[in-house]
């Protein structure tokens, strides 16, 4: 079956984040601006929590808001710098909306008239939980469609985008293999203009899984053997 979800609330700080249940690292972090709406907030000591489905009220407005962390922020502020150089709209696919905290900084920060964002979630839970309660929301410029990421590269038009960000992640803090093969970097390579950029976030360690350093290893030699040359590799670390 479908792996739990978990999104946790701090009522005092509006902060809030989401995981999937065996991971030890934290999938989306967002400060919401200003108190959490009643509608969220659990009303009294030993009251049970309730589903995330039952929620009606728990909107979250992320306008001038940072991104809450260092691997984050490394990843959006390339494309903000993209934002402000270029006189059209920067073209970037995002492959892992997650809670939507990327997207939703960089549409913040660079604006629908400086950005076209097309954001991909596999788990259609996930992309309703991102503007449940992680303050995202889709325009005309900003959009999300469910469905994985090697069908997303494989469908869109080559040479398009400016940049591709993949932020795709399942369970125990690993990236899967369809998000890290030759074959997935090789059709990522070729939705790119001449001079766009790759970004991807993985994680080199996690106490969930001895298996993320492998797997961070598999990804280096697999982008080593489609462009031609090691990647670039700026280390972070995240809270969990």
């Amino acid at each position: 079956g479908d792996q739990d979800i978990l999104v946790r609330l701090d009522v005092e700080q509006n902060f809030r984040s989401l995981s999937f249940g065996d991971s030890a690292g934290t999938e989306t972090a967002v400060q919401c601006v200003g108190q959490p709406p009643s509608g969220c907030v659990v009303p009294a000591d030993g009251a049970p929590v309730p589903e995330c489905g039952a929620v009606e009220d728990c909107a979250c407005d992320l306008h001038g808001q940072d991104l809450p962390y260092p691997g984050m922020r490394s990843i959006a502020e390339k494309i903000v710098l993209m934002c402000s150089a270029s006189a059209s709209p920067v073209r970037v696919l995002l492959i892992g909306l997650g809670g939507g905290a990327i997207s939703s900084y960089l549409q913040d920060r660079c604006g629908d008239s400086h950005l076209a964002l097309e954001s991909v979630e596999k788990d259609g839970r996930v992309a309703d939980l991102a503007q449940k309660f992680f303050g995202f929301h889709t325009t005309s410029q900003n959009t999300v469609a469910v469905t994985d990421g090697l069908s997303a590269i494989g469908s869109r038009e080559k040479g398009a985008y400016d940049a591709i960000i993949v932020d795709c992640f399942a369970g125990q803090d690993r990236v899967p293999l369809p998000c890290r093969s030759a074959q997935f970097y090789g059709g990522a390579r070729s939705l790119l203009k001449h001079d766009g950029l790759l970004l991807q976030n993985v994680w080199a360690r996690s106490s969930a899984s001895t298996e993320v350093g492998n797997d961070f290893n598999a990804a280096v030699a697999a982008l080593t053997g489609v462009f031609g040359q090691k990647p670039h590799q700026e280390v972070a670390f995240d809270a969990p």
